[in-house]
């Protein structure tokens, strides 16, 4: 919390909190899955079942990015918008976590297309994390590859 706390009021970045949880919770062999809102996690292994033979290849594409200076903030904006507007429709949630896309298509009125598409990306996102998960404590890779792909494929943030 301290970090991100330096990063939103130092550097002037508008960041959430994964980077700096997996930077100080990652531990050999497992994924961390993070709840944001109340800071719950847990670690998932990646070496269960047949995920124990899959190797995990992170690359570099060196393409840079600022979130202090890029379109993070605008974009976090637009989020919140959105989320402020389904709370006002639907005011037992507590945030975009717990929209289905049922109501995220019955809000559609009350907010920009592009905060649409970016809503519908984060609980369409939600679920894929939580379908991962379910993969990874399966051991199943080939399920949490056609997730992971699913993740990139889609291009609706």
């Amino acid at each position: 919390m301290l970090c991100q706390r330096a990063e939103n009021n130092y550097v002037g970045s508008p960041c959430g909190i994964m980077d700096q949880f997996i930077v100080t919770l990652a531990v050999g062999g497992s994924a961390l899955l993070l709840n944001t809102r109340d800071l719950n996690y847990k670690l998932l292994p990646m070496n269960k079942g047949a995920l124990a033979e899959c190797r995990v290849l992170i690359a570099n594409s060196g393409v840079k990015h600022s979130i202090a200076g890029g379109d993070y903030g605008l974009r976090r904006r637009e989020l919140e918008a959105a989320q402020a507007a389904l709370v006002r429709k639907f005011p037992y949630l507590r945030d975009l976590g717990d929209a289905t896309l049922e109501q995220l298509a019955s809000s559609e009125q009350e907010m920009s297309a592009k905060s649409l598409r970016r809503c519908r990306h984060v609980i369409t996102e939600n679920a894929r994390v939580r379908d991962a998960g379910e993969a990874m404590l399966a051991g199943d890779p080939e399920r949490l590859g056609a997730i992971m792909t699913e993740a990139h494929v889609t291009g609706d943030n």
